[in-house]
């Protein structure tokens, strides 16, 4: 499963869902605090609300970032994690092809991402304090 594979079926799921669902790099997938963008995730579920003529919000549901199947330094992982801290989402996902690199990583990767990468982006996660985290492998999006 490809990047845009991931990408195409999260969409077609938060779609499912009743979701309004934007990625990278379209706007809606942009966080925003007034006018600094903050970060981007790779998908995003939404929903836009409007209160009568005052009141418009973009209310984000789930947001994900996907790691893409290649090593990445530990530098990138986190910044994937800043974005969904960012997003301050009520569902935040990390999905990864983690079977995959624990096969095809070059040397001395495969270990790492054997037996230290789940440790690692969980105790990441745990100090960005992510509320709602869930690391998932692309192969779970097969069943879905």
């Amino acid at each position: 499963m490809s990047h845009k594979d991931v990408v195409e079926c999260l969409e077609r799921l938060g779609k499912e869902l009743g979701f309004e669902v934007a990625h990278d790099p379209q706007k809606d997938s942009r966080i925003f605090e007034g006018k600094v963008e903050l970060g981007r995730v790779d998908v995003v579920w939404f929903k836009n609300i409007s209160i009568g003529k005052i009141i418009k919000a973009k209310i984000i549901v789930a947001a994900f970032e996907i790691h893409p199947p290649k090593t990445r330094s530990n530098k990138e992982i986190k910044g994937d994690l800043l974005n969904l801290f960012w997003s301050n989402a009520p569902l935040q996902v990390y999905v990864v092809p983690l079977k995959y690199l624990q096969n095809n990583a070059p040397k001395g990767w495969k270990q790492w991402y054997k037996r230290a990468f789940k440790n690692a982006v969980m105790t990441y996660a745990r100090t960005l304090g992510l509320r709602n985290f869930k690391l998932i492998d692309y192969e779970s999006l097969k069943f879905l």
